[in-house]
């Protein structure tokens, strides 16, 4: 039965874990992705349906061809947010530009949705904290889905996101960024591993946001909840 999704997903994990056969691995994979691109599968963010065949990480024409076949898939299906999330959440930190884009995508599809903003929330304040950096952050606490695939921008479009987001008018992006940043500096304040004048700089800017917001939203009991 072509649709017993179970027996698909299981022979995925069985593959992937002893690396064996990966053709059957990757028939698998391409099925699943060309069949249900919309699996709730796909966003546990696993090695089993992720486009690397095996633990090795190395390059191969079975990575590309899923890669592709998620790029297809996104453009057959523009509007539907759980597609455009699993393409999001499988090309992950090795394509972070193309997941930018689809994670944009997918909350302009589903505005309503609180967990995309709260992704896309996450991904501008790692780009807020590297742009402090200079570069990737030492130490990272992170949370939700960018943290789960390593999302790092290039230091430039971190920079860019920055200086955007300073910009935005979009309470619910600006407070999101806000929140993450003081979350996340103050869990790295006493850190010995950590940059303190970034971290410094990162707590800064959160409480900046959440300013922000406040006034941008100021009916948002959201932003009264949190202490800057």
């Amino acid at each position: 039965d072509p649709e017993n999704l179970a027996a698909r997903i299981r022979l995925l994990s069985y593959y992937t874990q002893y690396t064996i056969h990966p053709e059957l691995r990757s028939a698998h994979l391409s099925w699943l992705i060309e069949h249900h691109p919309d699996s709730d599968v796909f966003q546990l963010g696993g090695v089993a349906t992720g486009i690397v065949p095996d633990y090795s990480s190395v390059n191969s024409p079975a990575i590309e061809r899923a890669r592709a076949l998620w790029l297809q898939q996104t453009e057959r299906y523009p509007a539907n947010p759980m597609v455009l999330a699993n393409a999001a959440t499988v090309l992950g930190g090795r394509d972070a530009p193309i997941t930018l884009d689809l994670v944009r995508r997918t909350r302009a599809a589903e505005p309503g949705n609180p967990e995309w903003v709260d992704w896309l929330s996450a991904i501008y304040a790692s780009a807020v904290r590297s742009s402090f950096a200079g570069g990737r952050p030492t130490v990272r606490t992170g949370s939700g889905k960018s943290a789960h695939v390593g999302f790092y921008l290039p230091l430039i479009e971190s920079r860019l996101l920055k200086s955007e987001l300073e910009a935005s008018s979009d309470a619910a992006l600006v407070g999101g960024t806000a929140e993450e940043l003081l979350r996340e500096t103050a869990l790295l304040k006493n850190s010995q591993f950590s940059n303190g004048s970034e971290i410094q700089a990162s707590e800064a800017f959160g409480k900046q946001m959440l300013l922000r917001a406040q006034e941008l939203d100021p009916q948002n009991p959201r932003w009264k909840t949190v202490k800057p």
